[in-house]
């Protein structure tokens, strides 16, 4: 028999206690647990005492009772979070475990129902009106110290503190001396129990809580916490109370990055009372931008321009016109916006933020429209008059962060005020999406891949709409540059399809100037004119950020590309006639057009002539993603750049992002004319000695190289090999089978066992020599080579292919691991982690995984399933030892990608968000560990993922911020 909770003061008497005494001494045994503090020598001696600490669940306990209550329905995270917030309680992990499975995280409903009745029987054993305040005040500030609550109630409230926890489990209170002697408590309320406690003490204590919400809500905001002050603030249910507070401390909540929050509460507000609050109704608006509603935001900025103007409120009227003109903007209404711009009068003397506010937007369009020049002295003369740190002053240094790289072409220099910018956690998160997103793209054109790819991730995981019509096509250059053509082409196009659907026309427009020129890169010389034309067509009717003649000179690449020079040379000269100004990009990108003009022409010396005008910004490396681009669609050009400037002067940026076959193109098409020891050095530079050395020793003959991981796909020379082109299904396995086994020897037999398993040994031997007709006919194209297919060998009953002529990802991936690990032995970080994310980018997705039923590749397709997966935990765990652990987490979420059911990853991406500060994600982590453990293996998380998101829990959401590895 247990006898739980009873209160026990000094003295045990009466019926009960006589009746459960004779109980024991007739052989029951009788328990008595209660959650007060009691001497246990006052109990009977043949009474059992459980004290509270031995009472509480353990989390095993109470993911055993859940899984005997609820089977898996409630989950280990809300299990966990459960027993967290309620102190490990039985009963109310009971409760909260119901009220989860049946509402949801929130506590609503009857779950919350039988809390609150709990709370409600709980409080009454507060024995003074002391205590019911400080619990009041606790419940309203979640958590803190005592002296906060002193400050709300004006009494000492530490004892009363420690009253509560006994009565309340999942009050935590811990107490600690400060340096002068004087105890202070710090407690804790989970955030689902305090709005829990704060309904019941409203319902049962309203004139005592009522007095208390404006102290507690400014409280809160000289603390930062403007997200609960708001909850405190609504909790009075006075509306003009609400939208006071919001009145005055609007800006700092929109700052602390809470648009959907601000919408949410104000939607439900009576317009007859925002009317009474014209401020509010522009904060609205702004909250609205912020979350990408853009024509509910208009609508409201110039209902609050037309009753501001009304009234006289001048500061409030260029408040309300200034977002009028961001909007317009970002709505590609240009005309409107410039209407709506010249209507703002340049102020005279000292001004007003309002003034700046106005100019900032301003100061956005004219830089949209090309106008720098005016563009750089507003955004100088707010910065100036912003002298303290304030949003506008931060929006003013993050546009003209990037300034350099729009107007000079000087990307060098934006990246270094960028990261400032991206460092500075008090700016707003539209700015720091924007200030990120711009990084991001100058890191690109500059050709460091490896540190703009998770910058650009990181902005996109936001998921706001904006950002990713803007800055996918960044991803898109990015996957592009680093080999992996086919999805950086779908996410430029995705990104383009996303910013013409929220009728961002210009930023479209902007982005098929960078399709056009991937697409020709890749091959697609028609695809990439008919972009770039689409691009010059809509750029016509309103330029951004002269693009216009970005995409003239596109057309006019794609037009050389098909041979037209002389269409070229009138797409191109009169852009150039027309002017670069300062932006040395745009010039140097004509420049290479025009001097591959020359050189088709014969004119050689013009074309050097041409190009070593560009001498300083060449080695700058500001154009090393363009002229990469550049050089992968026309191989002469790197032999060019080579006499103009020098072999060495080449960045390496730029040469690492010619992929090999685009490479041995290049070196094809310069050796007659390029100095013999300049061609050498720029093939090792190219391919590296080795490759370079077996280029030489094939006299040039081009390489076929093929891609097993993802899918079977080869190519030779600039001829991609289509699959109508084998005939026989088998002949395309027969290559693929030599190719897996990298130049080593391979019996005809065994390949008849393999291939054609069930047949006699004459049928497969007539069928091999079928499809080894049809292998070489596939490989060999149009063209013939003396003494046969130069790509594989079949002599003396054996079969190959052969080494110097094919090369395969499997190749590099097999020595780039092997170069990897040795550099990782050696103890030299650097050098393994670059390897590693080269195995990042060779792997795009399992051996020949459009071929899923062919038995001989399962073994190979396990094993390098296998190496892949053990590259991306070491090289995520020397990230993590080396302090990046944003970088880290790309990795590891890359072979969750292949794997989706190895425990040990999302262990890994759990220790990244840890160490990054992102509690958020790494909750999310761990739901789609426990889902997936679950449902596809019937297993539950393991004790060391449980540990880590015990971890998890205590943790505040505070992403760390990262200098993305440019100090």
């Amino acid at each position: 028999m247990v006898v739980e909770d009873v209160l026990l003061d000094g003295t045990i008497e009466g019926d009960a206690v006589t009746c459960l005494r004779n109980l024991a001494r007739a052989g029951s045994a009788v328990f008595v647990t209660t959650r007060t503090k009691l001497v246990t020598h006052r109990l009977p001696r043949d009474f059992n005492f459980v004290g509270p600490h031995e009472l509480l669940m353990t989390l095993e306990e109470a993911l055993a009772y859940a899984a005997m209550e609820y089977g898996s329905q409630c989950g280990a995270e809300g299990v966990a979070a459960a027993w967290e917030a309620c102190g490990g309680h039985p009963a109310l992990v009971a409760m909260s475990l119901r009220q989860r499975l049946m509402s949801g995280p929130r506590l609503h409903g009857v779950g919350a129902n039988a809390i609150e009745q709990w709370v409600t029987d709980a409080q009454s054993q507060l024995r003074t009106s002391t205590d019911r305040t400080v619990l009041i005040a606790a419940a309203l500030v979640g958590e803190g110290c005592s002296n906060d609550l002193r400050a709300i109630t004006g009494v000492v409230a530490e004892s009363s503190l420690d009253r509560i926890a006994e009565v309340f489990p999942f009050v935590t209170v811990e107490t600690s001396s400060n340096l002068i002697g004087c105890s202070d408590s710090r407690f804790a309320i989970p955030t689902e129990y305090r709005q829990v406690l704060a309904n019941v003490l409203e319902r049962l204590c309203p004139d005592e809580l009522k007095p208390l919400l404006s102290v507690t809500s400014e409280l809160l905001v000289s603390n930062g916490e403007h997200g609960r002050a708001l909850e405190v603030v609504a909790l009075g249910g006075d509306e003009c109370s609400f939208l006071r507070h919001l009145d005055n401390h609007g800006h700092e909540i929109l700052a602390s990055r809470l648009p959907r929050e601000i919408d949410a509460r104000l939607r439900r507000c009576r317009l007859t009372n925002l009317m009474q609050y014209p401020s509010v109704l522009l904060l609205w608006a702004d909250a609205l931008r912020d979350t990408d509603r853009l024509e509910d935001s208009l609508a409201k900025a110039r209902a609050v321009h037309t009753i501001a103007a009304h009234a006289g409120d001048r500061g409030l009227a260029l408040r309300a016109q200034a977002i009028c003109v961001d909007v317009l903007r970002q709505l590609n209404r240009w005309v409107e916006a410039a209407e709506a711009a010249s209507e703002i009068q340049p102020p005279t003397g000292r001004r007003t933020v309002e003034e700046d506010q106005a100019l900032l937007a301003c100061a956005k369009l004219l830089v949209a429209t090309g106008d720098y020049t005016h563009a750089r002295a507003l955004l100088e003369s707010i910065m100036a008059a912003q002298v303290e740190p304030s949003l506008i002053r931060y929006d003013a240094e993050s546009i003209s962060a990037m300034l350099p790289a729009v107007t000079d072409g000087d990307f060098v220099a934006s990246v270094a005020r960028l990261t400032l910018c991206t460092n500075n956690p008090t700016r707003s998160a539209v700015q720091l999406l924007a200030a990120k997103g711009n990084l991001a793209t100058s890191l690109l054109e500059m050709g460091r891949l490896s540190r703009a790819k998770p910058v650009i991730v990181q902005v996109l995981e936001t998921g706001v709409d904006v950002s990713i019509a803007h800055f996918l096509p960044v991803l898109g250059c990015v996957e592009f540059a680093e080999g992996q053509e086919h999805e950086g082409l779908s996410s430029m196009a995705e990104g383009i399809r996303k910013a013409l659907a929220s009728g961002a026309e210009a930023e479209g427009a902007q982005s098929r100037v960078y399709e056009a020129m991937l697409l020709r890169a890749g091959g697609r010389v028609e695809d990439s004119l008919t972009s770039a034309e689409r691009a010059y067509e809509r750029l016509c009717v309103q330029d951004f950020m002269d693009f216009r003649r970005l995409a003239a000179l596109e057309v006019a690449a794609s037009l050389l590309a098909l041979g037209d020079a002389s269409a070229t040379r009138a797409w191109a000269e009169p852009v150039v006639e027309d002017g670069f100004g300062e932006n040395l990009h745009h010039a140097f990108r004509a420049a290479m057009i025009l001097a591959l003009c020359d050189q088709a022409e014969g004119n050689e010396q013009d074309a050097v002539f041409r190009l070593a005008e560009h001498a300083s910004h060449l080695r700058s490396g500001n154009s090393n993603f363009q002229a990469a681009m550049y050089a992968r669609a026309f191989p002469n050009l790197l032999g060019l750049m080579a006499t103009t400037f020098g072999v060495g002067a080449l960045p390496i940026h730029l040469l690492r992002m010619v992929p090999s076959k685009n490479a041995e193109r290049s070196l094809r098409a310069c050796r007659e004319y390029l100095d013999p020891v300049d061609w050498q050095a720029l093939g090792a530079r190219l391919l590296g000695e080795s490759q370079f050395t077996a280029f030489v020793e094939r006299d040039g003959r081009p390489i076929c190289h093929v891609r097993l991981f993802g899918g079977l796909s080869l190519s030779v020379g600039d001829r991609t090999v289509l699959d109508r082109e084998w005939k026989k299904r088998k002949a395309r396995m027969l290559f693929a089978m030599l190719v897996t086994r990298r130049g080593q020897e391979v019996a005809r037999e065994q390949i008849f066992d393999l291939l054609w398993p069930e047949l006699p040994s004459d049928r497969a031997k007539n069928n091999f020599y079928v499809a080894w007709s049809a292998m070489k006919a596939a490989l060999m194209g149009q063209t013939s080579a003396p003494g046969g297919c130069p790509y594989v060998d079949n002599s003396s009953a054996r079969c190959r292919i052969v080494p110097e002529t094919v090369r395969s990802d499997l190749d590099e991936f097999e020595e780039t691991l092997r170069a990897a690990r040795d550099a990782d032995v050696a103890g030299n970080a650097a050098l393994a982690i670059e390897s590693y994310e080269r195995i990042a980018a060779v792997y795009h997705g399992d051996l020949m995984e459009s071929d899923p039923y062919e038995d001989w590749v399962v073994p190979l397709r396990d094993r390098y399933r296998f190496e892949f997966i053990g590259a991306m935990l070491r090289v995520a765990q020397l990230l993590l030892d080396r302090d990046d652990p944003c970088r880290a987490l790309l990795h590891v979420r890359r072979a969750i990608q292949i794997d989706r059911q190895r425990e040990d990853l999302y262990q890994a991406a759990l220790r990244c968000h840890i160490a990054a500060g992102q509690r958020s994600a790494a909750v999310e982590t761990f739901i789609n560990c426990r889902t997936q453990l679950s449902e596809e293996l019937g297993l539950d998380p393991s004790a060391e993922t449980i540990a880590l998101y015990q971890q998890i829990l205590v943790m505040e959401d505070r992403p760390r911020i990262d200098d993305y590895g440019l100090t």
